[in-house]
């Protein structure tokens, strides 16, 4: 059985520069229309003010999944590359078990290499269960 999950600033937070993080890789919104944007999204309780510091993490977090896109799009030898942020992955079948979740972004090289992004965003302990 999967435990309740736990919510605290640090994990809301998360979520809401997560979702940002997504939207901007999706090519939804640009990254400073989030500025002073109150978020809300599914698993939050509560919403987060989007200011200047979680822009600048946001930014980063973008930036690096940009380039390794780029990285290995250019080393991919012609193979087919994609990149799908916040993607649920089921892996029942893999481990004949209930087993699964979201990875942030993936950035799959087809025929060869997968990449798994994972932002982690601040500084404050957060208990996963």
């Amino acid at each position: 059985m999967i435990p309740q999950r736990t919510y605290n600033q640090a994990s809301q937070l998360g979520t809401a520069v997560h979702y940002v993080v997504e939207q901007v890789l999706l090519k939804k919104r640009k990254l400073k229309d989030f500025l002073g944007e109150l978020i809300l999204e599914e698993g939050m309780k509560d919403e987060v003010l989007i200011t200047k510091h979680e822009l600048a993490c946001a930014k980063i977090c973008i930036k690096y999944v940009k380039d390794e896109y780029k990285r290995t799009k250019k080393a991919a030898n012609g193979k087919k590359v994609k990149m799908f942020p916040e993607r649920k992955y089921d892996l029942t079948k893999v481990y004949n078990a209930p087993m699964g979740g979201t990875a942030d972004i993936t950035i799959i090289e087809f025929g060869g290499t997968l990449h798994i992004i994972d932002y982690k965003n601040g500084r404050m302990s957060v208990d996963v269960n």
